[in-house]
């Protein structure tokens, strides 16, 4: 059976009936419904309403993977959201502006308590949550990390840029310890002008190229762009395919490596990734 795709990650208005028609009827493999920015003060005890109405009876998501973000903790809305959510049929809960692993606990031992199955996914937003990486990925129920960067470079008080130097650093942790613990490690799609789709398609090829293996975005038309850059072609599927019969066959014969007609090598480490790639989409 493949693993669900969790290429593209669309946040979701839930308070704007025409934005979350507009989010269901997209390609997006995961839905975030967003309790915390998009929702103005006066609406979030509406927002989170609605959120658990949908997610206790039917809903307009279809077969969509559903994440639901709750306000952080220490804000005025975050205790109550974990309640009202931590029980609902929701596949990940999107925890925001993380600051230790203490508080992401938490958020573990309440899905726990109600027996929840929902995975956490937790934007790294805040410079305590970078010093705290390890732990966070240690956390029972992690999964995922996002490099939430809108929020992380106001944070820090450095500019965003499309040739993204600003954050390489915070980037390039991320996913090596998303990678080190078998996380998923997740960008955000910001470049400076949304509606460019080229500019767009550059931006989220740049995440992949930096080891990212989804983008979140907060604007549908990147959806088809993100899965576009996260799914292989079929050339490279047919290269998978070609590396796992010839290594299966190398294998056989007490070797650990073969070198192919192009001059690269194949080793494990190759035939691990070929595997994987059909796993998901062959």
């Amino acid at each position: 059976m493949k693993k669900k795709l969790r290429r593209s990650w669309l946040l979701t208005l839930t308070t704007d009936d025409r934005k979350v028609q507009k989010a269901a009827e997209s390609s997006a493999d995961v839905l975030i419904l967003d309790l915390t920015d998009s929702v103005t003060p006066e609406l979030k005890h509406e927002a989170r309403r609605r959120v658990v109405d949908w997610l206790k009876g039917s809903h307009p998501f279809g077969d969509k993977q559903v994440a639901v973000k709750p306000n952080n903790l220490w804000s005025e809305w975050g205790r109550d959201d974990l309640e009202a959510i931590s029980s609902l049929r929701m596949d990940v809960l999107y925890y925001p502006e993380a600051r230790s692993a203490d508080e992401v606990r938490m958020v573990q031992r309440a899905l726990d308590e109600a027996g929840s199955q929902a995975e956490i996914a937790v934007l790294l937003e805040t410079p305590q949550s970078f010093l705290e990486i390890r732990e966070l990925a240690a956390v029972p129920r992690v999964t995922a990390f996002n490099h939430a960067q809108g929020d992380l470079s106001v944070n820090l008080g450095v500019a965003l840029t499309d040739s993204r130097e600003t954050l390489l650093y915070t980037a390039s942790q991320l996913v090596l310890v998303a990678r080190a613990y078998g996380l998923l490690a997740i960008d955000t799609a910001l470049p400076s002008d949304l509606r460019d789709a080229a500019l767009s398609r550059r931006y989220i090829e740049s995440s992949r190229r930096m080891g990212f293996q989804a983008s979140s975005t907060f604007y549908a038309p990147h959806v088809d762009a993100i899965n576009a850059v996260f799914s292989p072609g079929e050339k490279q599927l047919a290269e998978a395919r070609e590396i796992i019969a010839e290594y299966e066959k190398v294998k056989k014969t007490g070797r650990a490596a073969y070198v192919r007609p192009d001059g690269r090598w194949v080793t494990v480490h190759q035939f691990r990734q070929a595997l994987e790639m059909l796993e998901q989409f062959g």
